[in-house]
């Protein structure tokens, strides 16, 4: 095999290598590289997202999102 692949599974394999994927790590990403209007509307849809979150509150925040709470919220 001449270019072998590493498949990761699992959680926390990134973090125990201390590679910058949090949650807290791409928020400060977005923030410097000028996406604060994105931030701003994720964070006022999802008040209980704060930073230091895990990404897992996250993906359960996006599975309970009511479509109509996201098209009042854009109407805004």
């Amino acid at each position: 095999m001449n270019n072998p692949i590493l498949y990761i599974l699992g959680n926390g394999f990134d973090l125990a290598h201390h590679l910058p994927s949090s949650y807290e790590d791409f928020h400060n990403w977005l923030v410097e590289n000028g996406d604060v209007p994105f931030v701003d509307a994720f964070e006022k849809l999802y008040p209980n997202i704060i930073r230091g979150g895990k990404w897992c509150d996250i993906e359960s925040a996006l599975g309970s999102v009511k479509l109509e709470d996201a098209i009042t919220f854009e109407k805004k």
